[in-house]
């Protein structure tokens, strides 16, 4: 490649239409790039309304939507589908002489690796890591085989980078990028008045904000049955839960069966989360694993004092940056932006969410609520200004440098 020839880059991701950190990051890379005169593709895997907006020529392989370009799956096994996506992927390339790819998440990252492979690209394949590689099952073997693979690997925060290099992937190919935060659209967004929810629980509670996917990884079991407890002494303690996922009926009914249906909410999809992190009072982060969650991002860009699980990845190298990835401390562990407590078991089953014995997680959190709603701390301008070392600036310059 010649030296001042800006190269073609293919963005390849599963989906743009939810709003976790990859699909943000995805989108703001291809308009950075785009503007900064680069020639950008993006390519999405399923149906796609561009919830986070792209730049550059844009194709979508799903069956029904408008996209610029459709490629059409019908009753095909998955098999026949991750071939179709080497083809497709392949065509792109041939097509707009692409000269790099930028894979975003594991199904995207093994897509690219594996049309290179088959179709021996020339081209440069980066992909980014985004999940603890931990929670991949049983496809954890076939994905280190391929990573070697990569021309690049960024990870998104050093804990991920870590267990890379633990499986056997060299440290000289993984770069950690973190996700950027956007603190003056989050501001801007933030004065959206509140909607379908009564505002004057804001003004005469104490309201703690969990937001996530309401699925195994996020934990949020743990905290609804630790706020039965709180709620025992601090009837004006209120938890409002933003998500949706596949233990919503699950969790409603642990709500319904421990008498807090006037105490929790879980308010579902909610698009602008922004007004709900201004006018909460702790943001509270019971995460069992993850890669490095953007919305402790969101909650600091508000200047929200944060409540977290020291899980792996991500809580601790945003709240405790002054901590090394394994140092061990002594929980809850007290930062300058909020709490971190000990990370929540894994061995829990859904039949078992409403036994009535605590873990000792359980009781450390019913502590650390305690003492929030007894002396709340304000660190919101700390927390604001810690959020400023994400920025997009650091995030282009990280990613320009990697090209």
């Amino acid at each position: 490649m010649n030296l001042g020839i800006k190269p073609k880059i293919l963005i390849i991701i599963p989906n743009l239409d939810l709003s976790g950190g990859a699909e943000k990051s995805a989108s703001i890379l291809s308009n950075l790039l785009a503007d900064d005169g680069y020639e950008i593709y993006v390519l999405t895997f399923y149906y796609c309304s561009q919830m986070h907006k792209t730049k550059g020529k844009f194709y979508c392989l799903y069956e029904k939507g408008n996209g610029e370009k459709k490629f059409v799956l019908k009753a095909l096994f998955h098999v026949k589908k991750l071939f179709l996506r080497t083809i497709v992927i392949n065509g792109i390339c041939k097509e707009n002489a692409v000269n790099t790819i930028f894979a975003f998440m594991e199904d995207a990252s093994f897509t690219s690796l594996l049309t290179k492979i088959l179709f021996r690209l020339k081209q440069k394949v980066v992909i980014s890591i985004r999940t603890n590689p931990e929670a991949y099952g049983k496809t954890n073997r076939m994905m280190m085989k391929l990573y070697p693979r990569a021309n690049k690997i960024v990870s998104v925060s050093n804990g991920v980078k870590e267990s890379l290099v633990q499986k056997g992937i060299s440290r000289s190919k993984i770069i950690t990028i973190y996700n950027p935060i956007e603190i003056s659209k989050n501001k801007l967004m933030s004065n959206t008045r509140i909607k379908n929810f009564p505002e004057d629980i804001f003004l005469n509670s104490f309201v703690f904000l969990n937001i996530g996917r309401l699925d195994r990884p996020k934990g949020q079991w743990y905290l609804i049955r630790s706020f039965k407890k709180v709620v025992e002494n601090y009837s004006n303690a209120k938890l409002i839960i933003i998500g949706i996922g596949p233990l919503m009926k699950d969790l409603t009914n642990l709500i319904r069966e421990s008498g807090l249906e006037n105490s929790v909410y879980i308010l579902g999809s909610i698009p602008n989360v922004f007004p709900y992190l201004k006018n909460a009072d702790c943001f509270v982060f019971t995460s069992l694993w993850e890669g490095f969650p953007n919305v402790l991002l969101e909650a600091l860009s508000m200047g929200l004092p944060i409540i977290s699980s020291d899980c792996h990845f991500g809580p601790r190298e945003i709240l405790a940056p002054e901590l090394n990835l394994f140092d061990r401390v002594e929980y809850p562990y007290y930062t300058t932006y909020g709490v971190l407590i000990r990370r929540f078991q894994m061995d829990f089953k859904i039949g078992t969410l409403n036994v009535k014995s605590l873990c000792e997680e359980e009781e450390m959190l019913i502590k650390v609520l305690c003492k929030f709603l007894e002396n709340p701390i304000k660190n919101r301008e700390k927390n604001e200004k810690r959020a400023l070392n994400f920025n997009l600036t650091s995030f282009f310059d990280a990613w320009k440098r990697l090209i």
